[in-house]
């Protein structure tokens, strides 16, 4: 394949890349209404805690329809309800810190709680 031939290839990737991007933003819009926005900061911030590995194998590895995982509303959606449920169990967890009394501290369930906060942490 020539160099031309395959500059041809990446920039038609790209304009279908785009055109699936502009497809999705509109039906999540639709989907999501109002929250769009929040649930786009969400996805963000739930991508920047994970492992750079695993980030870019989310934004860069094609799914076997050919779209980008962020490229399909489904998948999308899946994510803002992953890290919004990270997000309410992240401030429950803090809710129980700020208690030196509470479960999170003391307690058969103390370790288990501990380990979870960790984990959304980490964006696990």
């Amino acid at each position: 394949m020539t160099t031309e031939n395959s500059q041809l290839d990446y920039r038609a990737i790209e304009q279908l890349d785009a055109s699936d991007a502009k497809v999705a933003e509109s039906a999540l819009k639709t989907e999501w209404g109002n929250e769009y926005a929040t649930n786009v900061r969400l996805v963000s911030q739930h991508l920047d805690n994970l492992s750079e590995t695993e980030r870019e194998r989310i934004e860069n590895e094609a799914l076997p329809d050919g779209r980008l995982p962020l490229n399909d509303p489904a998948y999308s959606a899946d994510l803002a309800r992953k890290a919004r449920s990270g997000s309410e169990t992240k401030a429950e967890i803090e809710e129980l810190m700020r208690d030196p009394g509470s479960k999170y501290w003391k307690g058969a369930d103390a370790l288990r709680i501990q380990a979870r906060y960790r984990d959304l942490l980490r964006g696990s």
